[in-house]
């Protein structure tokens, strides 16, 4: 299963749903708007 809105995540070993990325700011993944 990928991670949503708000999971949190690696930045370093990204596993967020597709148009999702992890933040590197705060370890949670983000709908990217691009």
């Amino acid at each position: 299963a990928c991670l949503g809105q708000w999971d949190s995540c690696d930045p370093k070993a990204s596993k967020c749903c597709p148009n999702y990325a992890c933040e590197w700011k705060y370890p949670w993944c983000r709908y990217k708007l691009f």
